[in-house]
């Protein structure tokens, strides 16, 4: 049994569809050549083609694609189904190519893949992905990591389209989730419980946090092994799991010591609940004072950091990055599109969206200040960079994190199912020298546009009395 990746469906450009079929995959040479996917080469194709959890069968013709054109003629309504490559980025059409748009650009050879709609849209699903290793443990991810912060009261409160993208989101390829007890109160845990019941939990490397409040009480927070135990069941019980693959800490905790929280997780993992540690957003002086503890104590270790990282916040790569390297740890950026600043929806002339998380943080999106005029300025650069390039901005920023030797996976974060088919195709791009080049002109190598998106504030910046000798705390 084989399977495309995510493209567009007739009529929905949002709509997800995946193509599966049985039978040999036809080989892919020059030119146009008819070949079967039911029965060996020379006759018509039978695909299954699942669209919004809805099944049709399509006969037809398989158009082999090469460079610069689309073989073939259209089939079921401006159905191409397509063997032998995939297209990543470009652009798709059963005919030729109008003068301004380029033809069909061949990213790689695949099993198969589909175009779905009338005339030009635009083509954005991924090719199987190549799965890399989370540091030194042998588990093998994909690239791209599904965010789920957005499933739930926080971004998307349908559960059914929650489970939809997520089930989109495996059969992309992907087989990496990453959630966190915080998003939406727990209930985002609980969608992605949902969507792996059924047999699906067992293919998917599952990864969660704790640390930040889970209600009013203070000792529902934090890094202290009493509430580590305690939010760690809480997790399983939302999940509906037995186990979670990877745990992390959301954030340092400067009141709690490191080996009180390396013991409580080393028991996680000796109990079989969590199989790895990981943290998340910590300094490096922080990841290399865990590395010791958990040496010198006899703790099980983080093997992953979960830092920020976008082409506006690329202040880890002066030191958190070398450092992982360093200890061989996975590295999983979340926020590639810098909070959504590199999604297209912040612009220079355009009005700034209302409420969500620029109305929570005002200092990341506040258009007034000049950190953030200057990404406004950057935005506009990368625009027309990633027009020259032939991608869209979204697709280049995942895969400059990507392009880094640190990097395991980036975290993506959609909400809706048109936001995961414009993430997919980034997993496939390899940014030129030229690009990457230009890149460090617009932002220069480990620094952030403004501080306020490095996600974690260091006490004694925070707390002024820890800098003044004299200074009287409250």
């Amino acid at each position: 049994m084989g399977q495309a990746g995510i493209l567009p469906s007739p009529g929905r450009v949002s709509s997800v569809a995946i193509v599966t079929w049985t039978g040999a995959t036809p080989g892919c040479g020059g030119g146009s050549v008819p070949a079967t996917v039911v029965g060996g080469v020379g006759g018509g194709v039978v695909a299954t083609l699942v669209v919004l959890g809805r099944r049709a069968t399509v006969r037809g013709t398989v158009a082999p694609v090469v460079a610069g054109a689309v073989g073939g003629a259209a089939v079921g309504g401006g159905l191409a189904v397509v063997a032998g490559t995939s297209v990543v980025g470009t652009w798709a059409r059963t005919g030729q190519a109008p003068a301004d748009r380029p033809a069909m650009k061949v990213a790689h050879t695949t099993t198969a893949a589909a175009v779905l709609g009338f005339g030009w849209r635009r083509c954005n699903y991924a090719a199987p992905m190549q799965h890399r290793s989370l540091g030194r443990t042998g588990v093998a991810v994909s690239p791209l990591c599904l965010g789920a912060m957005m499933f739930g009261a926080w971004g998307n409160p349908d559960h059914d389209d929650c489970v939809r993208i997520i089930h989109a989101a495996l059969g992309a390829g992907i087989n990496f989730i990453d959630t966190a007890d915080v998003y939406s109160a727990g209930e985002s845990e609980q969608i992605v419980g949902k969507a792996l019941s059924g047999g699906r939990r067992d293919d998917v490397v599952l990864a969660t946090k704790f640390h930040a409040p889970m209600g009013d009480d203070p000792n529902q927070r934090g890094n202290s092994r009493r509430w580590i135990i305690r939010e760690c069941e809480a997790s399983l019980r939302r999940l509906g799991t037995d186990w979670i693959d990877l745990y992390q800490v959301h954030r340092p905790d400067p009141a709690c010591d490191i080996d009180e929280t390396l013991a409580a997780l080393s028991d996680l993992v000796h109990q079989g609940k969590v199989r790895y540690l990981g943290s998340s957003t910590f300094p490096a002086s922080a990841i290399v004072e865990g590395q010791w503890t958990a040496e010198r104590r006899g703790r099980e270790r983080f093997v992953c950091e979960q830092p920020p990282y976008s082409i506006l916040v690329r202040g880890i790569e002066a030191d958190v990055l070398p450092t992982c390297e360093r200890y061989a740890m996975g590295v999983i950026p979340w926020s590639p599109l810098a909070g959504g600043w590199l999604s297209g929806k912040y612009r220079k002339g355009a009005a700034a969206p209302k409420g969500g998380r620029a109305a929570r943080i005002p200092q990341r999106y506040d258009a007034t200040l000049p950190e953030n005029q200057r990404k406004l300025d950057v935005v506009e650069e990368l625009v027309s960079l990633a027009d020259e390039a032939g991608v869209s901005l979204v697709q280049l920023a995942i895969a400059f994190v990507l392009e880094h030797p640190a990097v395991t996976a980036a975290i993506i974060g959609p909400r809706t199912m048109e936001h995961l088919e414009g993430q997919l195709g980034a997993a496939e791009l390899v940014l030129d020298e030229k690009i990457l080049d230009r890149i460090d002109e617009l932002v220069q190598p480990g620094t952030d546009l403004n501080v306020a998106d490095a996600g974690w504030t260091p006490p004694a910046l925070a707390d002024a009395a820890l800098r003044r000798r004299r200074a009287t705390r409250a």
